[in-house]
């Protein structure tokens, strides 16, 4: 399973102990949650946008915006 760009990073030419090293490294840095102040629609109150997509956070309930790669 992969979350906010942790795998498929588009780095063939590291080796295989440098990717998983930068993908630890990548893994490791913090989330910013964003306060919805009129950016997005009015029933959000804060969100997270990463290289995967954004998560919502509404009064009922998240809503996952995953991007589709082909």
């Amino acid at each position: 399973m992969c979350l906010w760009g942790i795998c498929g990073l588009g780095a063939t030419d590291f080796s295989q102990p440098d990717q998983v090293k930068l993908q630890a490294n990548y893994a490791s840095l913090p989330l910013a949650f964003i306060k919805n102040e009129g950016q997005v629609d009015e029933q959000i109150l804060y969100y997270l946008k990463g290289r995967e997509g954004t998560i919502y956070f509404t009064k009922s309930g998240i809503v996952y915006d995953l991007i589709k790669k082909m």
